[in-house]
Order: C-alpha cells, then sequence, then structure tokens
C-alpha cells in the first residue's frame, strides 16, 4: 500500500482505492454478516463525527441509538458486556497461556481477529510487542479506537475480512479469535489465514461458543440454542423482537478439524469455567447450574463429557513448519 492522504490509501500495484477512518483502513473485499460495506460505513461515519467530544461508552451508546432494530434490553445487557469485556478477555488470554503452558515470546507480533471495541488488545497490554485489531466492522472499529485511546495504548486497526488478511506472510507471532470465529462467513478460512501470516510455531488461540452447549445462548439467552435448527433460533428472535445472530457454531471435534486442516499442529482444546461475572448475567437457575457445571468439569470421567456439552470452547494450537495448502 502506498498512503495517499489522510483518508485515502492507494494500491501501488493494481491501483485501487481504499477509504480510511479515523486511521483505520477499509480493506474488506465482501460485507459484513448484518450489513452492507456501504451502510456500515456510513454509521461508521456518524460515530466518527462524535468520537472527539466523547468517551467509550458515549460511543456506544450512540451506536445503540443507531441501531433501533436492537431491542432495548438486548442492547442494555450487550453494553454491560462490553463495558467489562477487557476483565473477561483477561480471562481467557490466562486460560489459553495456561493450555500451552508458555508466555508469548518477548515483543511478540500479536493480532486480534475479530476484535470488536478491542478488549483483547487491552487485555494483552504488557504482554506483546506490535498488535493489531482486525474486524469487518468499521462502525465498531472507531468505537474500538476510542477504547485503546483511552486505555493508553496504541495498535494498529485494521477493517478486513477474516478470510482475507491484509497481511503477508509469517509477519505475526499470535493471532487470537475471541468469540469472533463463529461470526466468520468461512471460518475454516478465516483458520487458514490465521496459518499463513504466523510464523512457524505461531500460536493461534481461540475462545468460541460450542455447538452443543446445554446453557443459554451468548446472542440469545435460548438455552441448548445449538441444538436446534436455524429455524428455531430465528423464531425464537422473532418472539424477542430480536435480531437473529449470522453465524456458525462449531463442535470441538469440528473446531479439531479445521485447526488440523489449516496446518497446525499439537492441538489442545478445553472448555473454561464460566466466571463470576459471567454468573452474574445468568438468574439464579442459570448461575446455580453454572457453579455446578465448574465444580463438575474438573473431575476424571466428567470432564471429558463436559467438553461435548460445555458453553464455550478454547483451543490453542502451533503453525506447524511448512505453510498450510
Amino acid at each position: 500500500m502506498a498512503e495517499s492522504g489522510p483518508d485515502r490509501l492507494a494500491c501501488a500495484g493494481c491501483g485501487r482505492g481504499f477509504d480510511v477512518l479515523r486511521g483505520i483502513p477499509d480493506l474488506r473485499v465482501a460485507d459484513g454478516p448484518y450489513i452492507t460495506n456501504a451502510g456500515d460505513r456510513e454509521k461508521a461515519r456518524r460515530i466518527a463525527a462524535a468520537y472527539d467530544g466523547s468517551g467509550f461508552a458515549d460511543l456506544v451508546a450512540l451506536y445503540y441509538r443507531l441501531t433501533p432494530e436492537v431491542p432495548p434490553d438486548d442492547a442494555e445487557r450487550f453494553t454491560q458486556a462490553l463495558m467489562s469485556a477487557p476483565e473477561r478477555a483477561r480471562g481467557t488470554l490466562d486460560s489459553w497461556l495456561g493450555m500451552d503452558g508458555r508466555a508469548l515470546p518477548p515483543g511478540c507480533r500479536f493480532g486480534d481477529v475479530g476484535c470488536g471495541t478491542a478488549p483483547m488488545l487491552v487485555a494483552a497490554r504488557g504482554l506483546t510487542g506490535p498488535a493489531i485489531g482486525v474486524d469487518v466492522s468499521l462502525r465498531w472499529l472507531v468505537i474500538a479506537k476510542k477504547r485503546l485511546d483511552e486505555a493508553g495504548l496504541s495498535a494498529r486497526l485494521v477493517c478486513a475480512n477474516a478470510e482475507a488478511l491484509p497481511l503477508a506472510d509469517g509477519v505475526l507471532d499470535a493471532v487470537s479469535f475471541d468469540s469472533a470465529l463463529e461470526h466468520c462467513r468461512d471460518g475454516n478460512r478465516a483458520i487458514s489465514e490465521a496459518a499463513r501470516v504466523l510464523v512457524s510455531g505461531g500460536r493461534v488461540l481461540v475462545s468460541t461458543p460450542n455447538r452443543f452447549s446445554l446453557g443459554p445462548d451468548p446472542h440469545l439467552g435460548m438455552w441448548a440454542a445449538g441444538w436446534f435448527p436455524a429455524t428455531a433460533t430465528r423464531w425464537w428472535a422473532a418472539r424477542k423482537a430480536a435480531l437473529a445472530p449470522v453465524r456458525h457454531l462449531v463442535s470441538s471435534t469440528e473446531l479439531r478439524r479445521w485447526l488440523s486442516r489449516g496446518g497446525f499442529q499439537a492441538v489442545q482444546l478445553s472448555n473454561p469455567p464460566v466466571s463470576l461475572v459471567q454468573r452474574s448475567r445468568l438468574g439464579t437457575v442459570g448461575g446455580a447450574l453454572a457453579g455446578v457445571y465448574n465444580r463438575l468439569r474438573g473431575r476424571p470421567g466428567i470432564s471429558a463429557l463436559l467438553r461435548w456439552v460445555g458453553p464455550i470452547l478454547h483451543a490453542v494450537a502451533r503453525r506447524g513448519s511448512a505453510p498450510p495448502a
């Protein structure tokens, strides 16, 4: 890429131009799951117009005012989750590193794919060197930039598709997908792209809802949602006047297969405990069941069964010496 101005990038090879908003280049090659790129850019510009006089919480509130199709109750629940997201992300990062048994290498070049409002980049403060956050949503990246500004952090944010990362081969030491892989158009391809941009031996870190979880769906609150056909979840969403999630939930078997196909080795899977913050949002019955799950997940003979039906899958794997085919 060749910089041609603060609001535009030009490709030196093909001559194609790309918009830049608040220093965030828009390098997408396909629309996101909920909105066209043109619609997303318009909403992002409206959020960016309020950037200088607003805080992170203000921009989140503005986003939901601009998105009336999200019911007020859901908007409040999602907002609470966004505000506490760095704490949850740090727990996820600790879980990944505990599974692997090794810290990130000094000066680790770290990429978070599907970074949203960048809580993982905040959680990784002090553990990485140069960091980059990639997301298909420009509107959320503008809000992510404000989160990073308020945290006193500097990281590169890029709007792009997970299936077509605008990065050279072998430029990162670690790539994470934190509650993002399920929203990719082609999760298998996204994993292969992660392998491509990683150095040999580089790590991929994944957290994603379990397809066969018996617990409440993180987006709809519907219990055991992954066991039902998409028509059932669409019916449930319509019943709540909510947006039906556009996603592909994966099982532990499918996730392991994707990682192996992508050229990853030493694949480790686990089901993390449900945190206190998450339990507090499940209500009395849900919180009690989560407590039972936490107590049983470490018991021999039961942990293997719970791996199939636990709420969240964590995976850590290392890229092999040969790039994926």
